[in-house]
């Protein structure tokens, strides 16, 4: 295995590791954002669908307030006087006409738990002498000796699901005789809501958690709606933990809702937004990290091509020094670079300018020691040859002298002969 595959492979995982993690903590940050951006849209839309009720329902309640503080009023539920009471019911009429917001209004008698209809405006005259006790308006306005709203409920002439507003009338003692009180029309509140939605849903619950309002395109109301209420139950079950306000996820839906006492605002959006916009976001990233890894991928193989190919060449010129040859050609660019490949370049042309000195100098010695040699041989030659020629005439006298020794020996006995 090339060095070259060895350092693609390793800088190639590197590359797709790091850029797997960095693309996990990116998309995770993105939802993180994403998120955090719906339930601050949510947050605000809740408040501010909550703020636009709670100033519908104050103009109602500065209306009935009004009346309730009318002196009139008090005369009337003190005296049921016949003319008092025609007072009452002309300005009651006023009221009902002026105001958009409050219907229906009337003047109730408390008397014990009862509440009793004394006078009313035009359209509502067949309520006078009609006994309200079962309504939650009387029920409340006798329990907290206040301003109630009420919770839903059908209105008997329009209809249609209501809110009733009963303000208590006083006297100077703080006693109270008896209360105003209008059903508020709900439409206009509807049209106001209907304008907020944006491929969401508003929907409104009353005290007692029954919606009431929708803004869905087929709306029901009192709890009979056409379509999946769970979001409005898992609201409910979360009220009755005393979690007035939350936003999480449920299906493919984003809930938020609130709970201001009186009503509770649920505003549903489809996650399907947030779920493309963050795939979007992600595939976008994920293009955008395949292309630069194909790039920075060309560019590594084109640099590491390049300094694999010098280290290749250096190999080469290894071996060949290693064979004995000293004699290297180095491109210019190889020994002119700046990088570390360079330096070793540099490095070998130098070991190998340092090489052949070394070589030429021990071949010199070498011939040198060589003609030394064959010179001190040619003399050994010589002397040699010298003491060979001495060795030969030594001999050659000693055969000599040992001839002559015989002869004398030989030339004595015969005189020792002759002598005898």
């Amino acid at each position: 295995m090339s060095i070259k595959f060895k350092l693609l492979l390793a800088v190639g995982l590197a590359m797709v590791i790091t850029g797997s993690l960095s693309i996990l903590m990116i998309y995770n940050q993105n939802s993180k954002r994403l998120t955090d951006h719906l339930v601050f849209d949510t947050k605000n839309t809740v408040n501010y669908t909550s703020q636009l009720i709670n100033f519908y329902l104050d103009s109602a309640k500065s209306s009935l307030t009004s009346l309730a503080e009318d002196p009139a009023m008090l005369e009337a539920l003190e005296t049921k006087d016949f003319s008092n009471l025609a007072v009452v019911t002309s300005k009651l009429t006023i009221i009902n006409d002026v105001s958009g917001v409050v219907g229906n209004v009337a003047l109730q008698e408390v008397s014990s738990t009862k509440c009793l209809v004394i006078a009313a405006d035009k359209r509502s005259q067949s309520a006078v002498g009609v006994d309200f006790s079962l309504r939650d308006y009387c029920k409340g306005i006798i329990a907290g000796d206040k301003p109630y709203l009420s919770s839903a409920f059908i209105n008997a002439v329009s209809k249609k699901p209501t809110l009733a507003f009963a303000v208590p009338v006083k006297n100077e003692k703080g006693k109270m005789l008896g209360f105003v009180v209008g059903f508020i029309d709900l439409s206009e509140l509807h049209g106001y809501l209907w304008d907020l939605q944006s491929n969401s849903a508003v929907d409104l619950l009353d005290r007692n958690g029954e919606m009431f309002l929708t803004t869905r395109a087929v709306p029901n109301f009192l709890g009979l709606a056409p379509y999946d209420e769970s979001e409005v139950f898992s609201v409910k079950e979360k009220l009755s933990k005393n979690i007035p306000e939350g936003y999480y996820i449920e299906g493919l839906n984003f809930i938020g809702y609130k709970f201001d006492g009186d009503i509770t605002v649920i505003y549903e959006k489809p996650t399907k937004d947030l779920i493309s916009l963050v795939n979007s976001s992600n595939f976008i990233l994920l293009s955008g990290f395949i292309s630069s890894i194909i790039l920075v991928f060309s560019i590594l193989v084109f640099f590491v091509g390049r300094i694999t190919n010098r280290i290749s060449r250096l190999s080469k010129i290894t071996k060949e020094i290693e064979g004995g040859n000293f004699k290297i050609n180095l491109n210019e660019k190889d020994l002119e670079a700046n990088d570390e490949t360079a330096v070793l370049a540099r490095s070998f042309n130098e070991m190998a300018k340092k090489l052949t000195n070394v070589y030429k100098k021990m071949d010199n010695e070498v011939k040198n020691r060589t003609k030394e040699v064959e010179e001190k041989n040619k003399k050994l030659n010589e002397s040699e040859i010298e003491l060979k020629k001495a060795l030969d005439l030594s001999e050659q006298t000693n055969k000599l002298m040992v001839g002559r020794e015989l002869k004398m020996l030989e030339l004595k006995e015969e005189l020792r002969k002759l002598k005898k």
